[in-house]
C-alpha cells in the first residue's frame, strides 16, 4: 500500500490547469481560493491561467500536458502511481494536487483506477469535479484543508483499505 497527500501550497495553479486540459473544462471550474485569495485575488488567479491554457493549447498529450503545467512534484506522484499499479499496490489518494496528478496517470493507464482508494473532498474548487470525473466517493467527510497525509493514516487506521 502507498498513500499519497499533499499541503496544496504553490501548487493548486498547475493542478487546475492540468484538469482543465485533461477533463476539457473551463478553468473557472477547476480554479479555487487555494489558501485563501481573496475575490479579487482569484479573478486575477483565473486570468492568467486562462491565458497560460491559451497559449499552451497545442498542449494536449498527457506527458506534455504535465511538462507544460505540471510541476516535479506532480510528475513524481504521477511516476509513483504508475510503479504502483505495476507493483499491484492498494493506492491512497488524498488532495486536488494530488488528484491532478492521477488524471495524468489515468491517461497514460485507465487500470490505475482499479488500485485507488479516495482519501477526501476538500474545499478546493476543482476537487469535487474530479471526483466525480473519476466517479470516486471519498472515505472521509469533506470540509477540512492540510494534513492530508494524516487523512491518509486515518483511512488506513480505521479500516478503509481492505485487501
Amino acid at each position: 500500500m502507498i498513500g499519497f497527500g499533499e499541503m496544496g501550497i504553490a501548487n493548486t495553479s498547475a493542478a487546475a490547469c492540468l484538469m482543465s486540459r485533461i477533463c476539457n473544462v473551463e478553468i473557472d471550474a477547476c480554479v479555487g481560493c487555494g489558501t485563501g485569495l481573496d475575490n479579487a485575488g482569484l479573478n486575477h488567479k483565473r486570468d492568467v491561467l486562462a491565458a497560460a491554457l491559451a497559449k499552451h493549447a497545442a498542449s494536449t498529450d498527457p506527458v506534455e500536458t504535465l511538462a507544460t503545467f505540471g510541476g516535479f512534484e506532480i510528475a513524481m506522484i504521477v511516476g509513483a502511481f504508475l510503479a504502483a499499479v505495476e507493483a499491484r499496490m492498494t493506492i491512497l489518494v488524498d488532495g486536488f494536487i494530488v488528484m491532478s496528478a492521477l488524471l495524468v496517470a489515468h491517461a497514460l493507464n485507465p487500470a490505475v483506477l482499479d488500485y485507488c482508494v479516495f482519501a477526501h473532498a476538500s474545499d478546493e474548487t476543482g476537487h469535487a469535479c474530479m471526483l466525480e470525473h473519476f466517479n470516486a466517493e471519498p472515505w472521509l467527510a469533506p470540509g477540512r484543508r492540510h494534513r492530508r497525509c494524516a487523512r491518509v493514516a486515518a483511512v488506513v487506521r480505521g479500516g478503509g483499505v481492505h485487501q
